[in-house]
């Protein structure tokens, strides 16, 4: 009965792994709660140094604008890869992330998709692992206030104590293939964007700062249906190369004639 329970529980967690991972994010969390989480998350990024690993910290687990941070190390971590596209680039990297995925090499998206999934299934365990803190709290409770109902609440003590270890461990190790995945989504915004362009028919913009101008027109044309006259020019498609024509073999300026049988 119990083997079946867990597996259920598994199955249906594993139908809803984005669902989790955005509350792990702190995404459907109380408002007053979130305000509370993001205060936390400031007085951590205020408290690093000034060396080398701290301002490594700030770059791959926090956004850049404190006002914008999430109530979990998660949450921030993922959102500090979204930013970092718009940020150098101009690119939203929500809106163009498909297109983008479509767009780089097969063995990429293994690597991304091998990533991403990491965290899916550790966000997955940590959740199993804190309802299994919750489901052994409560028999415990069941056990003290009537005897013989359930095992002893001595029983489910030291089974919430492991489950809230492994729940704390999965949540760690979570943020950390985060963070491996977030410098994989910035290294293919880095190296891919440029074919993105390409297969969407713009030419590669000669600056900085008309890249960003041009992502940003970009944007307004493929979700909003228009852009300005200014944004219109910097994503004129480029033109196509011509078909090669047919060429037919002559001899002597003339035209083979075909020998008679």
């Amino acid at each position: 009965m119990i083997a079946a329970a867990v597996l259920l529980v598994a199955v249906l967690l594993g139908t809803q792994v984005n669902r989790l991972v955005a509350f792990w994010e702190g995404y459907y969390w109380p408002k007053w709660f979130s305000r509370v989480g993001a205060c936390v998350q400031r007085r951590r990024f205020n408290s690093l140094g000034d060396d080398d690993w701290s301002e490594f910290r700030r770059l791959q687990h926090y956004p850049s604008d404190p006002s914008t941070f999430l109530p979990t190390k998660l949450g921030n971590v993922f959102l500090a890869a979204e930013n970092y596209s718009r940020e150098r680039y101009g690119l939203d990297s929500v809106y163009l992330w498909p297109r983008l995925y479509l767009s780089v090499p097969t063995d990429v998206r293994a690597i991304l998709d091998d990533a991403r999934r990491a965290v899916d299934q550790l966000v997955v365990i940590a959740t199993a692992a804190v309802l299994s803190v919750l489901a052994a709290l409560g028999l415990g409770l069941v056990g003290w206030q009537f005897d013989g109902v359930t095992a002893p609440s001595v029983v489910w003590g030291p089974a919430a104590a492991v489950a809230a270890a492994v729940a704390f461990g999965s949540y760690r190790s979570a943020v950390s293939a985060a963070v491996g995945f977030g410098d994989l989504v910035r290294s293919v915004f880095d190296l891919y964007r440029g074919e993105l362009l390409a297969k969407l028919g713009v030419p590669a913009p000669r600056t900085r700062e008309i890249e960003k101008q041009t992502w940003e027109a970009l944007g307004q044309f493929l979700f909003r249906g228009g852009s300005s006259d200014a944004g219109d020019a910097l994503i004129e498609f480029a033109v196509r190369p011509e078909e090669p024509r047919s060429l037919t073999v002559s001899y002597k300026g003339r035209s083979p004639k075909s020998k008679s049988s």
